[in-house]
């Protein structure tokens, strides 16, 4: 995209002023990370489950 095309390929949404490929790949990456934490896994290590018990307990107020 040096030939300034990325604008026209990766249109800024709405909820942000500027779009990069970081924050592209950010997003992506922390969607993904939710979902994660979201399945209830099983024979995960224990970071993980660590993890989901965190993000449960933030996310069901």
């Amino acid at each position: 995209y040096a030939c300034g095309r990325w604008p026209e390929h990766h249109p800024t949404p709405d909820t942000s002023m500027m779009n990069s490929w970081f924050n592209e790949k950010t997003e992506k990456v922390t969607w993904r990370i939710r979902e994660l934490l979201r399945q209830n896994l099983t024979n995960v290590p224990w970071a993980v489950t660590q993890a989901q018990i965190l993000f449960n307990s933030c996310v069901n107020i």
